[in-house]
């Protein structure tokens, strides 16, 4: 199945005259500081546009440009463009636990000539690897229009040029190779590395495509943004967040963008045991989407977000989906930020009479919260404890000898 569609370039409009950053760039009131990253490029190498970006300070706040060239030559058709943001330093600027979040605007200048369209969305600039594994200037953009993400890096300059303040989080680097898709007939692997900055999560998944005979699948480079929810690798921990990148083709197809929604939890993987599963679902095709496991580590790397003082719910008087189970159920649960916990149990009913067995059950659960509980669209997702006990019907007695 094919997971990476086609969809329109992300574009940054292009002026034609090269004009300094700087004059661009919004300067906040009283700046400390203010520095310009020059020689960009883009994760995936072939990505052939450049990116220049120029950021001033004052205290946590942030305002910056950028302009991305453009490649527009022969089959080559990559748009560039330009555009403002405005962000919150969080630590110290290039520290590696600093983090830039904002908001971006700018304009697209489509290589085909059309006319320059708006574009606007979220922006994180980290110090983390590049694609070679040395420390980087990362920038992601997360626009309205696809591909989203997309990352370009710069050198770092090894400049402290503002303290925003605020409690930093080192970052946390968790790398899974030898990824092995659910379907068996998929022979394509993935390799995954994830970036921890307290609940933030970022990072890359590459998929090589198959181009054998017997299937062609295409592969991908993807980066991805996410939230955690409760500690990595926890079993009732999830990530949740989005995937752009581009293709990996086959022969002559052409390389296109695409985006979707990204799921990574603790699961069951095929043969029963828990892995880091890892749900891939384009924006074009929707669920169920792609599947992929990881062996874990069975270790916890980081705590993720939602620890608080736990609150009791005690549900009785549960029902069956089945009209004919008279038996009742109780599910008593603790929530602790985004940690669930709890039992489900249900007495059974035999009734032989009218040939009617449902067993009792005893569940233990150990879950994730998504979302304020009891409101419409949020989830509890995690691992059950099963037990049933067998119903047994009482051994015929021989006639005239009393039931024990």
């Amino acid at each position: 199945m094919r997971w990476l569609r086609a969809s329109a370039a992300l574009c940054l409009a292009l002026l034609p005259a090269f004009i300094s950053l700087t004059s661009l760039t919004v300067t906040p009131a009283s700046a400390q500081g203010l520095i310009e990253y020059v020689g960009g490029q883009g994760f995936d190498p072939r990505d052939m546009r450049g990116l220049i970006m120029s950021m001033a300070f004052s205290g946590n706040e942030v305002a910056g440009s950028f302009r991305l060239t453009s490649a527009c030559q022969g089959a080559v058709s990559e748009n560039g463009g330009e555009g403002t943001f405005t962000a919150i330093l969080t630590g110290v600027w290039e520290s590696p636990s600093a983090t830039i979040i904002g908001k971006w605007q700018g304009t697209t200048a489509p290589c085909a000539g059309q006319a320059p369209t708006q574009n606007f969305g979220d922006i994180s600039i980290l110090v983390q690897p590049g694609p070679q594994g040395q420390p980087s200037v990362v920038v992601t953009f997360t626009g309205q229009v696809a591909p989203t993400p997309s990352v370009h890096f710069f050198a770092l300059k090894n400049q402290q040029v503002a303290d925003g303040g605020g409690q930093t989080t080192p970052p946390v680097q968790v790398d899974y190779h030898g990824g092995v898709a659910f379907d068996p007939r998929d022979s394509r692997g993935m390799d995954m590395s994830l970036f921890f900055r307290g609940a933030r999560v970022n990072g890359t998944i590459r998929v090589p495509a198959d181009c054998t005979t017997t299937g062609i699948l295409v592969g991908g480079d993807l980066s991805i943004e996410a939230v955690l929810s409760g500690p990595w690798e926890g079993r009732a921990s999830v990530i949740e967040g989005t995937w752009g990148g581009t293709t990996l083709p086959c022969g002559a197809m052409q390389s296109i963008g695409d985006r979707g929604k990204l799921r990574i939890v603790i699961d069951k993987r095929p043969d029963g045991s828990p892995g880091v599963v890892v749900n891939l679902v384009d924006d074009d095709t929707g669920p169920p989407g792609t599947f992929f496991t990881f062996a874990p580590f069975g270790k916890e790397f980081v705590a993720g977000q939602g620890v608080g003082p736990g609150v009791a719910m005690n549900y009785q008087d549960g029902r069956s989906w089945d009209p004919r189970d008279p038996s009742g159920q109780t599910m008593p649960l603790s929530l602790a930020g985004d940690k669930v916990s709890g039992t489900i149990k249900s007495g059974g009913t035999c009734d032989f009479a009218n040939g009617l067995f449902f067993p009792s059950v005893d569940i233990s659960v150990e879950a994730a919260l998504r979302g304020p509980w009891e409101e419409q669209g949020s989830i509890i997702h995690g691992f059950l404890g099963w037990q049933r006990n067998r119903l047994r019907q009482p051994a015929e007695q021989p006639a005239g000898h009393p039931a024990r």
